[in-house]
């Protein structure tokens, strides 16, 4: 087998986390979903995050008859009365907070493909929701952005068995509750009416920290830098203006053999490249491992395939952190910072 391996290293520590007393809004949401550097730090203001979900409520006890229910759809917090119309809380959460990822998918009752419902989201108490529009619209159709921070799964896919995706950050200074109404039969379970499945996943920050709530006005407002940010995220890559240190091994790798590339110095692994040629190649990047020390603590243990996320066939994709080419180079674009040393191991197993 052969191989070629390279590994971009910044020569200097990251520097520390923002100030924990920024004010989190729309627009510095947008700015971390483009920042690598910060997955690498500890977040500053700190958050916990949690989720939402239509899971099956009749799991509640390990030894009770409902442990292992599994009609995960159309479950809610609540039904609540509201202006002579019926809505189903999905969410209602102290903040402040925000929302990063909503996901749903839905069937009518009889397995029909399209959703009936209007979603609402409710900040900060007040009656008149924030975002107000059919699921359908508000989720991946077009009604607060477009792809990939609002995007279905591939139009290929039948629709009816497409899942719906808004990654567009929502935050919400004091509360936030999420509703959905219907006109057709929403029983628990849709053993007979409409299916809702959905996931809300939420970061909670301390109560001290200060967040600016959403308003549909901030996407005409924010409008540059949601194009900027969305085009960055499709492109991926590494930016061309970046000036980084090189270092790479090349040759061959014989069966039980491993090579290592070390960094002696303080610094942050952001580009890591592997290519590999083989008889057998979809054998050799399941059993040729990379494995990775910071500072003499091991970090990663893992097979080729399986850290660049492409399988033991090496299919050409492009995500934000990891990327196969049509040539079968691998890349990754995690920040990995350290503080003496970095070993980079390539075992043959």
């Amino acid at each position: 087998m052969r191989y070629a391996m390279a590994c971009w290293a910044l020569g200097l520590l990251l520097s520390g986390a923002p100030a924990s007393a920024q004010t989190v809004n729309f627009a510095s949401l947008l700015d971390e979903l483009i920042d690598r550097d910060q997955l690498a730090r500890f977040p500053a203001p700190a958050y916990t995050c949690a989720q939402a979900s239509s899971y099956d409520r009749g799991s509640v006890d390990p030894d009770g008859p409902g442990w292992f229910a599994n009609m995960d759809r159309s479950f809610f917090v609540r039904v609540e009365e509201r202006d002579g119309r019926k809505e189903y809380v999905l969410m209602d959460q102290q903040g402040p907070g925000a929302v990063v990822r909503f996901w749903a998918t839905w069937h009518g009752p009889g397995g029909g493909p399209f959703s009936n419902g209007t979603l609402r989201f409710y900040l900060d108490g007040n009656p008149q929701p924030a975002i107000e529009g059919p699921a359908a619209s508000v989720l991946d159709g077009g009604a607060l952005c477009t792809g990939p921070l609002s995007e279905g799964v591939s139009p290929q896919t039948p629709y009816g068995q497409r899942g719906h995706n808004l990654y567009l950050p929502i935050p919400y200074a004091r509360h936030c509750k999420i509703t959905y109404e219907t006109d057709v039969l929403m029983d628990e379970g849709a053993r007979q009416g409409e299916a809702l499945y959905y996931q809300i996943n939420y970061r909670t920050y301390g109560a001290e920290t200060k967040v600016e709530s959403f308003a549909v006005e901030q996407l005409k407002q924010h409008a540059d830098k949601l194009a900027a940010v969305q085009e960055r995220l499709v492109r991926s890559g590494v930016d061309p203006h970046d000036t980084w240190s090189k270092l790479s091994l090349t040759g061959s790798l014989a069966p039980g053999k491993a090579r290592v590339l070390v960094i002696d110095r303080p610094g942050a692994v952001r580009r890591l490249q592997v290519k590999v040629s083989a008889a057998n190649l979809p054998q050799a990047l399941r059993s040729t491992v990379l494995a990775i020390e910071f500072d003499k603590q091991a970090a990663v243990w893992c097979p080729l395939e399986a850290f660049f996320g492409c399988g033991y066939l090496a299919h050409p994709y492009r995500s934000w952190y990891t990327e196969v080419t049509s040539d079968g180079l691998m890349q990754s674009y995690w920040v990995m910072p350290f503080a003496r040393q970095c070993r980079i191991h390539l075992i043959n197993l």
